[in-house]
């Protein structure tokens, strides 16, 4: 029962990533009313099988599809722009599936409940094993469901990419792919949001305020992306100072030590003032 469960739960996972793809290439290659067609046809046969929870996924795909098909037909859009595109409609797309799911499915309330129990079950045994006391404000849903959606919604528009500009290359269409590990920087105005949601935080500490608690989720959220930009910045000094690559194996080992934090905060000071630009520069001026 176990493996047919596990079975089931690897097949829905297979088709939330992929769905996208075929309306993708359909938008990108040629129309819009393509893809539309092909979502109408994939609609009936779910309703003629009665998996309406089906046509959920059908949005999700036809929404993140049709966001990255359209830019990337778009004169002078890069890669990253269409995986842009694709994580802020899947976003979207996940956050209207959830509103659904909560205003016309009794059932998935109390799915809500029994996960949130789940997790205070994990509190306690964690306290147990570790022998250390957490704060209760960490392992709560409203926390642990945005970080979930994240990790959910953000390798959907990656794999679309990938797989697709494959298919599209050999079509003759222009090929866009997003730029190499050691050019990833995230836009300045991360940084910006991060110092300003620091210091709202603090400030809500300050006044003994459990405002900001319930956003605690965006901190986890933003130290995720400052640490993937610490590691693009680990590889350009990589490459900067044409070194062997093996050490970024170390480098990734790191992140379960405290280390961590400080390759967080060179993502974050990467973003806030492109270290890597002023690198360039003074090597230039060296020449």
């Amino acid at each position: 029962m176990f493996l047919i469960s596990l079975f089931m739960a690897s097949m829905l996972l297979f088709a939330f990533y992929l769905l996208p793809l075929p309306v993708f290439l359909l938008i990108t290659q040629y129309r819009l009313s393509y893809a539309l067609g092909m979502a109408v046809l994939a609609g009936g046969v779910v309703l003629a099988f009665g998996n309406v929870e089906w046509l959920l996924f059908i949005f999700f795909a036809l929404l993140v599809g049709v966001s990255m098909g359209h830019v990337y037909r778009k004169p002078g859009s890069t890669g990253t722009d269409v995986v842009l595109a694709g994580f802020l409609a899947g976003f979207v797309g996940i956050l209207l599936i959830l509103g659904i799911a909560f205003l016309f499915v009794p059932a998935f309330q109390q799915l809500l409940t029994v996960w949130d129990r789940e997790l205070e079950q994990a509190r306690q045994y964690w306290e147990q094993m570790m022998g250390v006391e957490f704060d209760p404000h960490y392992f709560r849903l409203n926390l642990f469901m945005p970080v979930m959606l994240f990790f959910m919604v953000a390798p959907v528009p990656i794999i679309n990419l990938w797989l697709g500009r494959k298919w599209l290359k050999r079509r003759a269409v222009e090929d866009k792919k997003l730029p190499p590990f050691k050019d990833w920087r995230l836009p300045k105005m991360f940084f910006y949001f991060y110092v300003v949601t620091i210091l709202v935080y603090f400030l809500a500490i300050f006044m003994d305020s459990p405002f900001f608690n319930n956003y605690l989720s965006i901190l986890f959220i933003l130290q995720l992306l400052f640490t993937i930009q610490g590691y693009s910045l680990i590889a350009f000094l990589l490459d900067y100072g044409e070194k062997n690559k093996a050490w970024m194996v170390l480098a990734i080992f790191l992140a379960f030590t405290p280390i961590l934090t400080i390759i967080q905060f060179l993502g974050l000071v990467d973003v806030g003032f492109d270290l890597r630009q002023w690198m360039i520069q003074m090597k230039n001026r060296q020449k």
